[in-house]
């Protein structure tokens, strides 16, 4: 729970409001996002660094490197 009282779950959308709203961005950026894989990436948890997931997270979006 934060200082304010509220728990963690409130302050961050859990993955599939987050795979929405990147999708949207992502569109609206006139990229192609892959909503299955960002959704999939972004509902996985890091084992043991993130860093493994990191280009999965750009790529899932469209997102060039």
């Amino acid at each position: 729970m934060a200082e304010d009282g509220q728990f963690v779950d409130r302050r961050f959308l859990g993955s599939e409001d987050s795979a929405e709203n990147t999708v949207r961005w992502a569109r609206a950026a006139r990229l192609s996002p892959w909503p299955e894989a960002l959704a999939e990436v972004l509902s996985q948890r890091s084992d043991p660094l993130v860093e493994d997931l990191f280009q999965d997270v750009l790529d899932a979006p469209g997102i060039a490197r």
